[in-house]
């Protein structure tokens, strides 16, 4: 009967080891369930009156000790890795230990490499943040069975060994708490940001030697990470410098690592940059991604795997580009890819990238009839929504010229609102929030128009202002600032 995997990792430990490893259970470090606390606490007992030595019978053990279904098993085993891991920033034992649990089954982490790059060979070799340490786990396990062979040392040393786990142990911190970071942008409030005392630490380290070490020999996943826990921070000081730093990682290595983590990390730079377009209107940003959806596209880094673009980057893409007045790259950017969508095909694609055309030339008139096209003929939700704020604000800018815009424009966010509750199943709290203040805002700010006396008019309108600046996901937030400045202007005149 082959032995447990507990009981071989087990027998790797020396006395000290096993009394720090039921420390460590016992410390609540980590949840353990009292099924395997006892057998734990079962096992321990026999291994004290073994006397901890060095030639304990483990196999013996095994079958005295106590039975343990396949679940107990392993949720100890890897309570074990859990130890080992923590140990590994204690002690060189603790590292040698840790190589040994990885490399444990050459058979098992093949058919982990093998799951991982069988989606194309194209990714055969490269790496993400979880293959840093594995890689390297295998070659130390191949150079000590060819010793074995040869009567030779590996020549894998152990300061390379703990090199691979400081890239796998930093990357995967980082990358863990940007995630976090990234759920917090999305679903909670910025002031509730969560705190990680280790991730402070890591990043107070690395900022320290990327100053006065630059030559360190991370991988470069770590710097990417970092600088990306920097974008997420949003520290006035760092966000830009790092914003250059990821690019220019990116740019550099980006041939050397998984597609997914590489277009996760390009993502945040994408993120970053419509941030700043859409809270400061930054012009700097626009041209920024403009010039980095190029780069996407011209790789590829922005399809799938069928080759298929998300109707969400169709729709940024259409906007930077137009504001970037890049008029001819984009007419020639909605023909090749507004069919090449992931989704369902009729999404009123190629009107809505052309009504953004139009728009941020201008046509106002031509803008929305694209607009409305989009709503007639076609059922996609996203693109329908994004249709109709366009379509507010063309018939916000008519108001010199229509003298019954502001009943057109009531009717309108009227059935803005009635579409979002038809349809509020596919939609997001989040979004649908989004799309109510910009409603609310727009209703307000329109009504504030046709205040006929401009003192009372100047009064509404600074009380709006300084209520959208206290104001939390608001949709068009910008937008809705610049009218407001421009009113202000007429009102002065």
């Amino acid at each position: 009967m082959a032995q447990k995997k507990l009981f071989l990792l087990l027998g790797e430990l020396d006395g000290k080891d096993l009394k720090q490893f039921n420390q460590f259970l016992q410390s609540g470090l980590e949840r353990v369930q009292p099924r395997e606390l006892n057998a734990w606490n079962t096992l321990y007992q026999l291994i004290e009156e073994a006397g901890f030595s060095a030639q304990i019978d483990w196999v013996g053990l095994e079958e005295k000790g106590p039975k343990m279904d396949r679940r107990v098993e392993s949720q100890l085993s890897q309570l074990l890795q859990n130890y080992i891991e923590y140990q590994q920033f204690r002690s060189s034992r603790g590292l040698r230990h840790l190589v040994r649990l990885q490399a444990f089954n050459r058979d098992h982490l093949k058919k982990f490499f093998d799951q991982l790059y069988k989606k194309s060979d194209k990714e055969l070799g490269k790496k993400n943040s979880r293959t840093l340490l594995l890689s390297h786990a295998i070659q130390e396990e191949q150079a000590i069975f060819q010793s074995r062979k040869t009567g030779r040392q590996p020549r894998e040393s152990l300061e390379r060994i703990n090199s691979s786990f400081d890239n796998y142990f930093l990357a995967q911190k980082l990358k863990y708490a940007c995630a976090l970071l990234t759920q917090k942008d999305i679903f909670a409030n910025r002031d509730q940001n969560p705190h990680f005392p280790l991730i402070d630490t890591i990043v107070a380290y690395l900022t320290e030697i990327e100053d006065t070490d630059p030559a360190r020999d991370y991988d470069p996943l770590v710097w990417m990470f970092l600088q990306v826990y920097r974008l997420l921070n949003r520290l006035p000081e760092e966000t830009d410098r790092a914003m250059d730093r990821l690019i220019q990682l990116l740019d550099q290595h980006s041939d050397d690592y998984t597609l997914d983590e590489v277009r996760d990390l390009n993502q945040h730079v994408i993120n970053y940059c419509i941030r700043n377009i859409l809270t400061y209107n930054s012009q700097h940003h626009i041209a920024v991604l403009a010039n980095r959806y190029h780069i996407l596209l011209e790789k590829g880094l922005l399809l799938n795997r069928e080759g298929k673009l998300s109707p969400n980057h169709f729709k940024n893409i259409s906007m930077i580009m137009a504001r970037n007045r890049e008029a001819e790259w984009l007419d020639q950017f909605i023909e090749g890819y507004s069919g090449r969508l992931t989704g369902p095909k009729d999404t009123g694609a190629p009107e809505f990238g052309r009504g953004i055309l139009k728009f941020f030339q201008g046509d106002y008139k031509t803008s929305r009839k694209y607009f409305e096209d989009v709503l007639t003929h076609h059922e996609d939700v996203f693109f329908g929504l994004d249709a109709r704020v366009y379509i507010t604000r063309t018939i916000f800018y008519e108001r010199k010229t229509n003298p019954d815009w502001w009943i057109e424009l009531d009717k309108f966010l009227a059935s803005f609102r009635m579409a979002m509750r038809r349809r509020r199943d596919l939609i997001s709290e989040f979004h649908i929030n989004n799309y109510l203040e910009y409603i609310r805002a727009l209703t307000q700010m329109s009504r504030l128009v046709e205040v006929p006396v401009k003192k009372e008019q100047w009064k509404g309108l600074i009380e709006l202002k300084e209520e959208l600046k206290g104001r939390e996901n608001v949709g068009g937030k910008v937008w809705l600032m610049e009218q407001l400045e421009i009113l202000m202007e007429e009102n002065r005149a």
